[in-house]
């Protein structure tokens, strides 16, 4: 994958304000539901992923 110069721009404008958001949202919760938030939210990342994943694979063995 490449990012164009624009592209890099662009991300490099949004993450701050992706960064104060959670800063944010995580305010209102103690340390130990921000870490357990985090891992629930590897956990579904990790399954999505894989799923994704699968998907791929399946529609790569699909004949046209």
């Amino acid at each position: 994958m490449v990012i164009t110069p624009r592209g890099e721009r662009l991300h490099d404008s949004v993450v701050p304000l992706r960064e104060a958001f959670q800063k944010e949202l995580e305010a209102m919760l103690e340390p130990r539901e921000i870490t357990e938030l985090h891992r629930i939210l590897a956990k579904l990342i990790n399954y999505l992923s894989n799923r994704l994943e699968a998907n791929e694979r399946t529609e790569g063995t699909e004949a046209d």
